[in-house]
């Protein structure tokens, strides 16, 4: 997880910024750019707080397709997600609420 990074400026206090990208940059045959996530690729997001709560137990959870999109390409995933370090509803600290999020099939984005 990135704490603190520059799209944080936007970001409120209790708020920090996980990036969503595959480690390996690539081209798809039609020379796409295959390293962000495209919306359907997982359905949900578990991100370690630990950065910053120091505690290893710590994640949140939250539905993928609930992430914020590109303002370019809006089936692909922004790089840089806001995650609430406080549960809230967007973000939980229970996977069971989040596969229930999921399951709901709610049609949201997260909030910045």
């Amino acid at each position: 997880m990135v704490e603190r990074h520059a799209a944080s400026k936007v970001l409120s206090s209790n708020k920090v910024v996980v990036e969503t990208q595959k480690t390996r940059a690539g081209r798809d045959a039609a020379g796409a750019d295959t390293r962000p996530y495209r919306f359907g690729e997982f359905d949900i997001l578990a991100v370690s707080i630990e950065a910053s709560t120091r505690d290893w137990t710590q994640f949140r959870y939250t539905v993928a397709n609930w992430l914020l999109p590109r303002p370019d390409n809006p089936g692909v995933m922004m790089k840089f997600q806001p995650v609430s370090l406080a549960t809230d509803a967007d973000w939980t600290d229970r996977i069971d609420i989040a596969i229930e999020w999921f399951f709901e099939g709610k049609s949201r984005t997260i909030s910045l």
